[in-house]
């Protein structure tokens, strides 16, 4: 049988034949055998745990890769709370209820029953007193902070080993110049960036006029660019539903900027 994988041609994924491969490499292939197993397993386990599984029923979430470096350089209680909160088992008023510990399962700022969910994305209270917002702008402002950062650093060809943009050429059509920048920001040199931290962000009226209030708008005038940024720290469960609401939200920005070229 012959399996093709993305655009990689024949003979580009090879597998180890057991009564061809060394004792170290059939070493590998167990273990690599056995951790398959063992994960399914626990993969079936946590599908069938309707509280502590209900992260197996996350979409849109991006898997978030620890090393033994990062747990030694963590904080105890962060990594209890990190691990907490993905199961689900952190001492919320329901969970304290639920565990027989306490009787009321409110919240003490809204009286509501206060699971992970209402506690960490949907107490009124806790949006109109702005500590939704206050996790929201630290971090703002550690990827403000990095843009801005960027957007000062002084580029040449020499210091920048990033991978080069590919143009595609219409036919007739002249190659033009090729930049070894990482990303959009090597694409100009007279960047200028307004963030939505301290006071309500004003959008540059040279590209529009509207009352819409993106985290982060980078703009070069030389090479008529934007970049609009919004930041969401929705609940994992209504990723893609903010990713859409947000999409929704500045498609008419998008497109009077493009009008405006």
């Amino acid at each position: 049988m012959v399996i093709l994988w993305g655009r990689l041609g024949l003979g580009v994924i090879t597998r180890a034949s057991w009564k061809e491969a060394r004792a170290k490499e059939r070493k590998g292939m167990v273990q690599k055998e056995i951790r398959a197993v063992e994960e399914e397993s626990r993969q079936a386990r946590a599908v069938a745990m309707k509280q502590q599984g209900s992260c197996t029923r996350w979409k849109g979430v991006r898997g978030r890769s620890i090393s033994w470096k990062d747990i030694w350089n963590m904080e105890g209680h962060r990594i209890k709370f990190l691990l907490s909160s993905v199961y689900d088992v952190l001492p919320t008023p329901t969970n304290l209820q639920r565990w027989k510990l306490t009787e009321d399962p409110s919240s003490a700022l809204c009286k509501r029953p206060a699971n992970i969910e209402h506690i960490l994305s949907s107490c009124r209270a806790g949006l109109t007193e702005g500590r939704f917002r206050w996790r929201h702008d630290q971090v703002l402002a550690q990827l403000a902070d990095g843009l801005e950062k960027e957007r000062k650093r002084k580029r040449t060809k020499a210091q920048d080993k990033g991978p080069r943009f590919i143009c595609f050429l219409r036919p007739g059509e002249k190659a033009g110049k090729e930049y070894r920048y990482l990303g959009i920001l090597g694409t100009a040199d007279d960047w200028e960036m307004r963030v939505d931290l301290g006071r309500q962000l004003k959008f540059p009226e040279k590209i529009a006029v509207t009352s819409l209030q993106p985290d982060i708008v980078l703009w070069s005038q030389t090479t008529r660019q934007v970049a609009l940024i919004e930041l969401t720290v929705p609940w994992e469960e209504r990723i893609e539903e903010a990713h859409e609401r947000k999409l929704g939200k500045y498609q008419s920005l998008i497109s009077e900027s493009q009008q405006g070229g």
